[in-house]
């Protein structure tokens, strides 16, 4: 009897641990437009909504601005990874050449605020763990990532090139790893990568049964780590966030089996997560790629460092925020700012003329200025800018809950 009881103590003990535990994992569905999710309804991207929320979302940046930012694949994942466009991560293609790790990956993020976190990729393009993440990159000083998937498509005798479920398989034996792991381990913040859907969408389009069905399969493999998630959570009494998004949409022409450019479809993405979102996800206002890093920074309560944060320029969609939808518009030499209120607090904006972040200069610290001050209800304030006179402007609005920055050009 008195072992009985000490076991039972001790499974108590543990269970009521593990409800001050916060975990994060985020699925990318890669190349599926919101209308199809909208239009299929896959099951357990539904249920997944039902239980938190879901919303549209856009990629892209802003068109003919700074920040406009291809609609490509690799670009739409380290939007995420980096909560900033093109302009500052330099990924403006699938090839990755130069990418600029002084604008850090959510796993750097993690990595340097909770050194004990434990860290999940599962990518069966190996590209996402060795040159966006940078795994045992100099760039990102080593970074190490817990548990990977050690396969990729390159391996043609496993997934022979013929087949046409080769991406599929390829993602299966992903998706089986990745549970694996997220039940026995627990990373901390984990990122599943399921890449068959574009690939579809490149052969067949969106217009056809063979998407509906593939997307239903697809679907089935985000039940698979769903359930592991809530195996996870009912195993040690975890908090777990799940997110599920797309990269990017696809064309409205030529059958929807292209994507790159800045058409509302190829911008079209979606955000379904297991948890309430706040104000700005459940307003009708698109939420933002950039936004799922800040999202899962503030979920599982990281502490980040201004320096990074002020270059997001994403807000959390989880959680009390002070603001969201920050816009700068410069006009002639005025410089109007806009946002959406929240709180009853006050939100500082800064400027900068310095870029020493993209470079790294002087321990990559830009000079930022404070240039006003206003209760975020307000939701309005005006700079003149004719005595401080550059070619771009980098601004963060800040307060208390939430920080963001954005980009213009001077032109």
């Amino acid at each position: 009897m008195k072992k009985i009881f000490w076991i039972l103590a001790l499974l108590t003990c543990i269970q009521i641990q593990g409800k001050d535990i916060r975990k994060a994992v985020y699925i990318i569905v890669d190349g599926v437009p919101a209308d199809m999710i909208e239009k299929i309804q896959p099951a357990a991207i539904d249920s997944i909504s039902k239980s938190g929320g879901y919303s549209r979302g856009y990629t892209g940046g802003e068109i003919g601005g700074v920040t406009e930012t291809p609609t490509i694949s690799a670009v739409g994942y380290n939007n995420i990874l980096t909560a900033t466009w093109a302009n500052k991560h330099n990924v403006w293609n699938n090839d990755i050449k130069e990418p600029n790790y002084y604008y850090p990956s959510l796993f750097w993020v993690a990595r340097h605020c909770k050194k004990d976190m434990k860290l999940g990729v599962f990518s069966g393009w190996e590209e996402n763990l060795t040159k966006l993440i940078g795994e045992d990159a100099i760039g990102t000083g080593m970074l190490h990532i817990d548990f990977t998937f050690n396969d990729s498509d390159k391996n043609k005798e496993k997934y022979p090139e013929n087949d046409p479920l080769r991406i599929f398989n390829l993602d299966q034996d992903v998706t089986d790893l990745a549970c694996r792991y997220i039940i026995n381990e627990g990373p901390d913040v984990s990122w599943v990568y399921l890449w068959f859907m574009d690939d579809a969408g490149h052969k067949y389009g969106t217009d056809c049964k063979e998407y509906e069905k593939y997307l239903q399969m697809v679907d089935r493999q985000v039940s698979q780590i769903w359930s592991a998630v809530k195996t996870r959570e009912k195993k040690t009494g975890e908090k777990w966030l799940t997110i599920v998004t797309a990269d990017h949409g696809r064309t409205s022409t030529a059958e929807g089996k292209h994507h790159g450019g800045q058409s509302e479809r190829e911008r079209s993405v979606w955000v379904a997560m297991d948890k309430p979102g706040n104000e700005y996800f459940m307003s009708e206002t698109p939420v933002s790629l950039t936004d799922i890093t800040p999202t899962i920074c503030n979920y599982v309560s990281m502490k980040v460092p201004q320096k990074i944060a002020r270059e997001w320029e994403g807000i959390p969609m989880i959680g009390n925020i002070d603001f969201s939808n920050f816009k700068v518009i410069k006009d002639s030499n005025i410089i109007k700012f806009t946002w959406k209120g929240y709180s009853k607090n006050d939100v500082i904006i800064r400027m900068c003329t310095t870029d020493n972040t993209r470079t790294g200069e002087v321990n990559g610290k830009d000079q930022w200025i404070v240039i006003g001050k206003r209760p975020a209800k307000e939701e309005y304030y005006e700079w003149n800018c004719k005595n401080l006179e550059s070619e771009f402007y980098k601004f963060s609005i800040e307060g208390p809950k939430t920080i963001e920055g954005a980009w213009i050009s001077s032109h």
